[in-house]
């Protein structure tokens, strides 16, 4: 297996990022809705955290290859919003899941 290219890999990185940001927009969206579904809601929360989680691994690689500056001042910005951008959405599910049973959730926000 030939090693990985910083092109290829910028590429994939991008493509991780567009997955992710598709992931929490379909998560916003089946919140958004007049009937909740929550296990449907959960599965969009799980589809997003798995699209993060592709998205950090292929970031990091990246990160690996020497980057102009920029390139990785950028990088890092589109890193942290991302992290940010799933925080939240934990978040709203985590209040959406109170809201809807009633309960505290088990595992609090740190």
């Amino acid at each position: 297996m030939a090693p990985a290219s910083k092109e290829g890999t910028r590429k994939q990185r991008v493509q991780a990022l567009n997955h992710l940001n598709a992931a929490l927009e379909d998560f916003h969206n089946s919140r958004s809705r007049d009937v909740i579904d929550l296990d449907a809601v959960r599965l969009r929360m799980r589809a997003a955290d798995v699209a993060f989680g592709r998205f950090v691994v292929l970031h990091n690689k990246f990160l690996d290859f020497p980057c102009e500056e920029a390139a990785i001042d950028t990088a890092q910005a589109e890193g942290t919003a991302a992290f940010k951008k799933v925080n939240t959405a934990k978040a709203q599910f985590l209040a959406l899941k109170r809201a809807v049973s009633g309960l505290e959730p088990n595992d609090p926000l740190v």
